[in-house]
């Protein structure tokens, strides 16, 4: 369980927020040179699907 955990629950737009602000403050404390070298992704909190096995959270 993550720190924001309570935060998700409690106040969705509020951990979005969050997570937003972070996502920035992580950009402003690399050494990035060029916006172009910024490559947006995401993360699922599954693995991809084995064969034979839909993808997703059960």
């Amino acid at each position: 369980m993550g720190e924001r955990t309570p935060l998700a629950v409690l106040n969705a737009p509020a951990s979005a927020r969050m997570a937003v602000g972070e996502a920035l403050t992580n950009i402003v404390a690399a050494d990035i040179r060029r916006v172009e070298d910024q490559v947006a992704s995401r993360r699922t909190g599954w693995p991809p699907a084995a064969p034979g096995r839909r993808r997703g959270p059960l």
